[in-house]
């Protein structure tokens, strides 16, 4: 387990229950999530990373897929599995960059 500590203003949380309202600030805190909380960056572009490889993975396989039904003898059958392999990544983008909103509208 991380050592916890209020990522509002730094009060030791330790022996406190994993969810609460911080003793010294009053803001609430959840030490299962300190160690997302304490590793992400503030930056946009590295808060949604995850979201954007998965994005760009999505499009090189549509992109690929594109490139072989061109030569394929049955390219609409070429295209709908391209379709349906790209979708993966791409929900995992959408999931990814949904929970980040989530835990952002968490912390404020």
């Amino acid at each position: 387990m991380h050592p916890a500590h209020c990522h509002h203003c730094n009060y030791d949380l330790t022996g406190l229950p994993a969810q609460g309202r911080c003793p010294e600030c009053g803001k609430p805190f959840n030490t299962q999530s300190y160690y997302r909380q304490q590793h992400r960056s503030d930056h946009p572009l590295m808060r949604y990373l995850r979201s954007i490889v998965l994005a760009g993975i999505a499009l090189a396989i549509v992109l690929f897929g594109s490139l072989l039904s061109i030569a394929a003898d049955h390219p609409l059958r070429a295209v709908v599995i391209t379709l349906v392999i790209a979708a993966v990544p791409a929900f995992g983008a959408l999931v990814y960059w949904r929970s980040e909103l989530d835990e952002q509208r968490k912390s404020d």
